[in-house]
């Protein structure tokens, strides 16, 4: 009798609710002078193994649906109301399907701790092979490394949501890292040369 062949499932999600210094929809403003930054996020998560993507967009979901190619993704809208700064990250991660893990790209925290978005052609499958090889290690979210500089997409896994979920309204997505140091793997990846 053969053995049952297991293959992981992941999601991805992309937190683009949140606005910059300026009150400009975060998923408008440009990485560059040819690239808005949401673009270069669904771009990288464009080939990804993936058995649910969500997008969570804010007040101005229907001019990003505009200006934005969204499809393939799974859009969830946070409302002008919901002041709780932790509502994007609860929609998305609340609404996963039970998976082994997600890719994650928060807008919100690439534009106010400068974290840059790494775009290597085989990232998402370095990161899988990193996951699938330390999580019996406990390791539970791989982070790429640009220079130093811990950068997106990170991926977690399914079972390690709720510190997420659950952390301080004030704290930023880093210190779910800080406080799990040992159960982060940073890995390694180039520099971008222009």
């Amino acid at each position: 009798m053969q053995p049952l062949a297991f293959k992981p499932q992941f999601g991805a999600i992309i937190l683009a609710d949140g606005c910059d210094a300026d009150g400009n929809p975060l998923a408008l403003v440009a990485l560059d002078e040819h690239t808005l930054t949401l673009d270069a996020a669904l771009a990288l998560l464009a080939d990804g193994p993936f058995a649910a993507k969500h997008l969570v967009l804010g007040a101005e979901a229907s001019a990003i649906r505009s200006s934005v190619n969204c499809e393939g993704w799974e859009i969830l809208s946070i409302s002008e109301e919901q002041s709780d700064p932790l509502a994007a990250t609860r929609l998305a991660m609340q609404s996963l399907p039970l998976l082994d893990g997600f890719f994650l790209i928060d807008l919100g925290a690439m534009a106010s701790e400068s974290l840059p978005l790494a775009d290597q052609s085989d990232l998402l499958q370095r990161m899988i092979s990193n996951y699938m090889r330390e999580r019996l290690n406990l390791m539970r979210v791989v982070v790429p490394v640009i220079g130093g500089r811990r950068a997106f997409p990170w991926l977690i896994d399914i079972g390690f949501r709720q510190p997420f979920i659950e952390r301080e309204a004030d704290a930023p997505l880093t210190a779910v890292l800080e406080a799990s140091a040992s159960q982060v793997l940073e890995m390694a990846c180039e520099e971008h040369s222009d």
